[in-house]
């Protein structure tokens, strides 16, 4: 990863961060504290920048600037309609 962004969960031990391998569109990870590889975490194009205080979702943005949120267990997003990047934070619960 040639980008990086922390994004952390202080509830468990992992890191959470954006990067993108070169030439590749922006992806959230995530990294465990005990010096584990970093595993992606959503689909390339999908970069979160908040993590819910349970560690399930993230608050991602697509390509166009959307906001989703991103259900790490499920593996999908969910639009969140109606609401401007710093509205969506109150959606995670």
């Amino acid at each position: 990863p040639d980008l990086f962004q922390p994004l952390g969960c202080p509830m468990i031990a992992v890191f959470y961060f954006i990067a993108s391998e070169p030439g590749r569109p922006r992806r959230s990870y995530q990294m465990l504290l005990d010096n584990s590889k970093p595993e992606p975490v959503t689909p390339e194009g999908l970069a979160g920048f908040r993590i819910s205080p349970d560690g399930k979702k993230l608050i991602v943005h697509d390509a166009q600037n959307n906001a989703l949120i991103y259900d790490l267990a499920a593996n999908a997003s969910t639009p969140i309609k109606g609401t401007r990047s710093q509205r969506a934070n109150s959606q995670l619960g």
